[in-house]
């Protein structure tokens, strides 16, 4: 198996139960009523999603790989199961808010009306609305699929790049040897 096919499947493989992961937490945040509240919660799990899923996905391609890993394979594979198994939540999203609930686009929207209008004094009723024209159009499928790749591709580049330094082991090589 060539080290190709092998970072594919660990990106097919773990971006599918990252995806999982972060949809069944979604999906929890919505049955228990919490959707679009508790976001700083609902962020440190994903964050800790996203960290164990790209750490757990690199340890196993380096065992697989002989413990070999490099910065390359490291920033390929985590990167991919980020973006990959990001779609998957975004797609839950896009399925809650156009068919499931439609009406919480409106919920969220009088909810950042009501934070914006008593948090500041300052704004006006232009500057408030723009604000909420901004909110439709990111929650629309495509705003929401273009910020959830560009988020993974980011927030998994940074991670991997961590992880990677962290679990990178440079093949021995004849000329590694005579240095």
């Amino acid at each position: 198996m060539s080290p190709n096919t092998s970072m594919i499947k660990h990106i097919l493989k773990y971006g599918v139960i990252f995806g999982i992961l972060c949809a069944t937490s979604g999906f929890s945040f919505y049955i228990s009523g919490n959707y679009g509240k508790y976001r700083t919660l609902h962020f440190f799990i994903l964050l800790t999603l996203t960290i164990s899923s790209i750490f757990y996905a690199l340890n196993s391609f380096k065992n697989k790989n002989k413990e070999n890993l490099n910065l390359t394979q490291a920033l390929i594979v985590g990167i991919g199961i980020s973006i990959f198994g990001g779609l998957i939540p975004t797609i839950w999203e896009i399925v809650l808010i156009k068919i499931i609930e439609p009406e919480i686009i409106t919920q969220i929207i009088d909810d950042q009306f009501k934070r914006l209008t008593e948090s500041s004094s300052d704004l006006n009723e232009a500057a408030i609305n723009r604000k909420i024209v901004i909110t439709k159009n990111v929650k629309s499928p495509i705003g929401m699929l273009t910020i959830g790749i560009i988020e993974d591709l980011i927030v998994g580049f940074f991670i991997s790049l961590i992880i990677g330094l962290i679990l990178r082991k440079k093949q021995i090589t004849l000329n590694n040897i005579s240095e």
